[in-house]
């Protein structure tokens, strides 16, 4: 038996990714290739700073919420240099709570 490494870098099983590697990829490996490529793009964190500044200069308080929400995944997903700066404007707005037009 293989003894796996001590610290593994990676969080998805191996044999996942290599089902999903394959030339004729299964359909339950379409959310995860849409994951990643949003991932690769930086998409999320962009999208955190967008609905971050939407909320901050608009003061909308769900659009504050949903940029907290956003820049989390952000963060995961290894874009936490635009997604750092969505939470924290989103945050801004979630904490003060009120919604102004």
């Amino acid at each position: 038996m293989r003894r796996r490494p001590h610290f593994c870098p990676s969080y998805e099983p191996e044999r996942w990714a290599a089902v999903c590697a394959l030339a004729a990829t299964p359909a339950v490996c379409l959310p995860r290739e849409g994951l990643l490529w949003l991932q690769s793009r930086y998409l999320w964190g962009s999208g955190a700073l967008a609905l971050g500044l939407v909320a901050f200069f608009g003061w909308y308080w769900r659009v504050g919420v949903a940029a907290v929400v956003v820049g989390v995944a952000a963060v995961i997903n290894y874009n936490a240099t635009w997604g750092m700066l969505g939470v924290a404007l989103g945050a801004w707005v979630w904490i003060m709570g009120e919604e102004r037009h």
